[in-house]
């Protein structure tokens, strides 16, 4: 993997990785809230149509009660008449077979036709001689009175057994239940949010990743470069930080060693130069003035020195014109003596100089 995969991957991880935990944390307290509000639509509902079957279950009373006491058929209800063994004795048109639902009684699972109240019928003597029943059918305009108390809920007489449902307790076994909830705009919205993010941490890892990269890859380069002889690179500084420093520390370098390697160039052509004069000398002539002037003008040409003299070893001294020094004896008759060149300050970095040497 590239250093520009590996910086882009790290940038995303840094960036999206904070962005889809928040998108995650966000989707799934949304979640939870709405879950919350359906069970607590579901508790209202419950208890609305808990309170609505209870006025229904007094009414049908009242009129079970009228019907027994004044023979009369309440409006709206149906009436039927049994005998004190609970058997049917005369039942209103459009009454509905049983099983009825009483209410007062608890109900069990199962179709009931009907929501019925009875109120006991007696004779002068004050016996029983048998019930009215106030009948209620239990239909679709039934369910649909007792869904508008709910206020948005669904009422029915079977469950589907879904996850926000609730069994009504009472006389009828009814069911009351809301929808799924559900976050039709919000998740839109995330999934939105995190792929712009997305593009957007992407783009700008890619552009970080290729500004770090771009510089080391020319770096890297140039240095190729150079590795093949090629003094004259140099590298575009195109920052001020870490890797534009380094640009510019390579372009130093680069031109320091440009001049090195022209000053070497130019000392070995002095030398070669020297050199060949000194040998078309030699071959040249047997004057030894001439040829001992050609080495001292060689020698100092090659070192760069300002002034010299030529000696001859001449059985153990160092002789030349004016000049006699013991082979050992002084600065130039210990070089003579050792072989061992040497440099510094006449006094300072080397032994005193003999009676006769030049100064």
């Amino acid at each position: 993997m590239t250093l520009r995969a590996r910086l882009t991957a790290a940038f995303l991880a840094v960036v999206l990785g904070p962005v889809l935990l928040g998108a995650v944390f966000v989707g799934m307290t949304v979640t939870a809230v709405n879950r919350a509000r359906a069970v607590e639509r579901l508790d209202r509902a419950s208890g609305a149509v808990r309170g609505a079957l209870d006025a229904l279950c007094a009414q049908l009373r009242a009129d079970a009660t009228t019907a027994a006491l004044a023979g009369q058929r309440p409006s709206g209800f149906t009436v039927a008449l049994r005998d004190a063994a609970d058997r049917p004795v005369r039942t209103g048109d459009g009454t509905p077979p049983p099983p009825w639902a009483v209410c007062g009684q608890s109900g069990r699972p199962g179709a009931y036709t009907a929501l019925a109240a009875r109120a006991e019928l007696h004779n002068p003597a004050g016996r029983l001689v048998g019930y009215a029943y106030a009948v209620r059918p239990v239909d679709n305009a039934l369910l649909d009175q007792l869904t508008d108390v709910t206020g948005g809920a669904a009422v029915t007489a079977s469950g589907a057994g879904g996850p926000y449902e609730r069994r009504v307790e009472g006389p009828l076994p009814l069911a009351v239940s809301v929808p799924v909830p559900t976050t039709p705009v919000l998740l839109p919205v995330l999934l939105g949010v995190v792929l712009v993010a997305a593009v957007g941490a992407v783009a700008a890892a890619w552009w970080l990743a290729r500004g770090t990269t771009q510089p080391l890859a020319e770096l890297a380069a140039a240095a190729d470069r150079v590795a093949e002889g090629d003094l004259s690179t140099r590298v575009p500084v195109r920052t001020r930080d870490e890797v534009g420093r380094l640009a510019a520390t390579f372009n130093r370098m680069t031109r320091e060693m440009q001049s090195y390697v022209a000053a070497l160039t130019a000392s070995r052509d002095q030398l070669r130069g020297q050199l060949g004069l000194l040998g078309d000398t030699l071959s040249s002539t047997h004057d030894l003035q001439r040829i001992l002037d050609v080495i001292l003008q060689t020698a100092r040409a090659a070192t760069g020195a300002e002034s010299g003299a030529v000696l001859l070893l001449d059985d153990e001294e160092l002789v030349g014109p004016g000049i006699r020094i013991p082979v050992g004896v002084g600065l130039l008759g210990s070089v003579a003596g050792t072989g061992v060149a040497r440099r510094g300050r006449v006094g300072r970095d080397g032994p005193i100089l003999a009676p006769g040497e030049p100064a």
